[in-house]
């Protein structure tokens, strides 16, 4: 297998700070290529729009909102937006939470690729997920002890399956993965 690929793009950000907030916007383009001996010659093209805002309310409370939309020549619209907050119950001690959307589009991989023992999907859709997090955090003398709730909902996740072993891996929407955990640093 050959495979030549080609991204290129590019985008503008901008920040704006001020007493009241802190704000970040900007846009994205670009465009990827393939072209294979195996996954054929394919392209796509995205464009993103994103800003978020982080308001000065007090030192002790910091908020961060942002919003993403994206648009893919082969998928549609996808839309990503994400809260995260944190609070300073004592001088070395924080709690914290966010939640956001995430997306993962097929590779060309997934798409396209095709040999005896792998079949892509070009009818594949894009993953997606939320995630939600609250954990805490304190520090004492330049060393932090961390403990992080998590939990994760993805739904069209994107994975290789087969049925028999005499059948090759397909690329394939499986469903839906609850995902919970806890991490301790």
């Amino acid at each position: 297998n050959y495979h030549t690929t080609y991204t290129s793009g590019g985008g503008l950000n901008f920040i704006t700070t001020n007493s009241f907030s802190d704000v970040a916007y900007g846009f994205e383009i670009s465009r990827d290529t393939i072209d294979s001996t195996s996954l054929q010659t394919h392209d796509r093209n995205q464009m993103g729009l994103y800003g978020e805002i982080s308001p000065n309310i007090t030192d002790r409370l910091r908020i961060n909102i942002g919003a993403r939309e994206d648009v893919f020549s082969q998928f549609g619209w996808e839309f990503s937006p994400s809260f995260s907050a944190s609070y300073d119950i004592f001088e070395n001690f924080i709690v914290r939470s966010s939640l956001g959307r995430a997306y993962r589009i097929p590779t060309f991989t997934d798409l396209y690729y095709n040999d005896a023992a792998n079949k892509g999907n070009p009818d594949l859709k894009p993953e997606s997920s939320w995630s939600y997090e609250t954990g805490l955090d304190y520090s004492l003398k330049g060393a932090v002890l961390s403990a992080v709730f998590f939990h994760r909902d993805t739904e069209n996740t994107i994975d290789w399956i087969r049925d028999n072993p005499k059948l090759p891996w397909q690329a394939s929407n499986i469903g839906s993965v609850r995902t919970n955990g806890i991490e301790i640093s």
